[in-house]
């Protein structure tokens, strides 16, 4: 096996950790080397279970998944999400909430911390200034829409809402949410030529959304008491891990079509990352 395999492998390994798990969340809240070494020692975050083979030669304690949590997008993982999602060039924010340290691991902290009060201003002010960049001029804002809407009932409004809110919440929308958003364009387009602000407030939504600034991997029930990932999460997986960033369209097809509920799915999708550019900075991150 080349070492590029091994490294999938070992990837991809670390990705599915606690694809089974018991009723209560994934066995490993984190998906990258952070995590899985916080779990493994005992007193560590994972509610010190022992070192693997216990002291004095016993058997290893019954393992016991730590329970599921929302975890935060660390700072280097909201900048680069901001990236992938509105294209270069993009201003990135200098001053968001903080990454928090805990038992040595900022994927950790990410896991057990709140947002502060100056932490969610800071989210709100960032994500305004970054949809008023995405939509400043004709020619981003064409490229950055795909389109040139004029009304709020023009099909392409509907068809950027739900593209970039794919992407931006790495889950297709839920039609709620789908017509809350053309709520909001229709709203400010009531006055001639206001498309563009509405969708501009929709960019800022999207942004602070807890769905965007949270990767809820909660898994689907199953028999047994036990969850799995279902192939959006585990699409986010597998991007936060090799790229330290939201998934691309692509994976979210593979998530779309069934393909990463299967093992050969998921080694495919993790050799294609692997191969990207980004899974360099992704890498020397996670180890």
């Amino acid at each position: 096996m080349s070492r590029a395999a091994r490294l999938v492998f070992a990837c991809w390994t670390i990705a599915c950790t606690g694809n089974i798990a018991r009723e209560g969340g994934p066995a490993d809240e984190s998906g990258d080397a952070e995590g899985v070494t916080a779990g493994t020692g005992g007193g560590g975050p994972r509610g010190g279970q022992g070192g693997v083979g216990g002291s004095g030669g016993t058997s290893p304690p019954a393992f016991v998944p730590a329970p599921a949590r929302m975890r935060r997008l660390t700072v280097v993982e909201y900048r680069n999400s901001v990236r992938d999602l509105l294209g270069e060039p993009v201003t990135l924010p200098s001053a968001v909430e903080p990454d928090v340290v805990l038992f040595g691991f900022t994927s950790v902290g990410a896991a057990s911390s709140d947002v502060s009060r100056l932490g969610v201003d800071r989210y709100e002010k960032a994500s305004w200034t970054l949809a008023a960049e995405a939509m400043g001029s004709e020619t981003r804002r064409r490229a950055f829409l795909g389109c040139a809407p004029t009304a709020a009932t023009d099909p392409c409004v509907r068809t950027f809402i739900e593209r970039f809110g794919r992407r931006a919440f790495r889950r297709p929308l839920e039609k709620a949410e789908t017509d809350g958003f053309l709520g909001l364009v229709s709203t400010l387009a009531q006055t001639p030529g206001n498309v563009n602000l509405g969708l501009e407030y929709v960019v800022a939504a999207f942004l602070q959304s807890p769905s965007f600034l949270y990767r809820p991997e909660v898994g689907r029930a199953m028999e047994g008491g036990q969850r799995r990932f279902d192939g959006w999460e585990m699409a986010s997986r597998l991007s936060f891990l090799f790229w330290a960033s939201g998934p691309d369209d692509p994976l979210l097809d593979a998530a779309a079509a069934g393909t990463l509920d299967g093992v050969t799915g998921i080694q495919r999708e993790s050799e294609r990352l692997l191969a990207s550019p980004k899974a360099r900075d992704g890498l020397l991150r996670f180890f």
